[in-house]
């Protein structure tokens, strides 16, 4: 029962499961054995902004980030208890710094992305999940992501090239093949809209759902 890493380990699994009274449970414990554990602390945090106690899990995590400043993911955690708490700001400056710290991890990026996107401005979220795609040309979430981004900022010819990327590595997939799809009927762009290209994407979006998708 003192073992202070096994307890952090619970704790991380108990969130991942959906869990997080507990994990709090498992934290508490580690901390009383190892008062400064950063680890068992990131941990409560996580599992007190499941719980909607976003002061505190913040107090927990600048706690951390005052003895650790390199953990990339405190600094994520940090920006999401900011944003509970409308503090944009702050929250897209954790994320910024979390992003400078490990350029290559995209889970950072894609924060930041989202958070730009909910203030209004897709094209820098665009810009910035760019950044990861050069690390990652070819990766299907990014390209689909970008996509939404881009057709957000009237930029369909970037959209459509970024979902066909997408669809190489996962042809059936539906979301990417609907838009794609809708992009083609509807754009205002002579050069990229294309009726029978669409019609032909949204056949092959609903016979991979079997005709049981209404969208």
């Amino acid at each position: 029962p003192s073992n202070a890493e096994a307890h952090v380990n619970l704790a991380g699994i108990e969130i991942r499961r959906g869990r997080p009274a507990l994990a709090v449970e498992h934290c508490n414990a580690a901390l009383r054995n190892q008062p400064a554990n950063p680890d068992a602390r990131a941990n409560l945090a996580g599992a007190l902004i499941a719980l909607g106690s976003y002061r505190e899990a913040e107090q927990h995590l600048r706690a951390v980030i005052a003895d650790y400043p390199g953990i990339a993911g405190a600094h994520v955690n940090l920006a999401l208890a900011l944003v509970k708490q409308g503090r944009w700001d702050d929250a897209e400056k954790q994320l910024r710094i979390a992003c400078d710290l490990v350029p290559g991890d995209t889970s950072a990026r894609i924060e930041l992305a989202r958070l730009l996107d909910e203030r209004g401005r897709p094209a820098e979220a665009a810009g910035e999940l760019r950044k990861s795609l050069a690390a990652k040309p070819d990766d299907p979430v990014l390209n689909y992501r970008v996509a939404v981004l881009e057709t957000k900022a009237q930029r369909p010819r970037a959209a459509v090239a970024h979902l066909t990327t997408a669809l190489k590595s996962r042809p059936d997939w539906t979301e990417a093949l609907t838009n794609l799809a809708w992009i083609r009927s509807t754009s205002i762009d002579d050069s990229v809209r294309d009726g029978k290209d669409a019609v032909r994407l949204a056949e092959r979006a609903d016979r991979a759902t079997g005709g049981k998708h209404p969208l």
